[in-house]
């Protein structure tokens, strides 16, 4: 059985994690849509 410290850090782990590939996706966006509008 997990103890809730143990859960609390998996969970702060897994949203750190999903943040990282949030900001990484929107930072390809940006250059995507800024090399569309350079005309590639």
């Amino acid at each position: 059985k997990l103890e809730k410290a143990e859960m609390l850090e998996m969970t702060v782990r897994h949203l750190q994690k999903l943040q990282r590939q949030s900001t990484v996706n929107n930072n390809n966006e940006q250059t995507v849509m800024n090399k569309f509008r350079a005309g590639f």
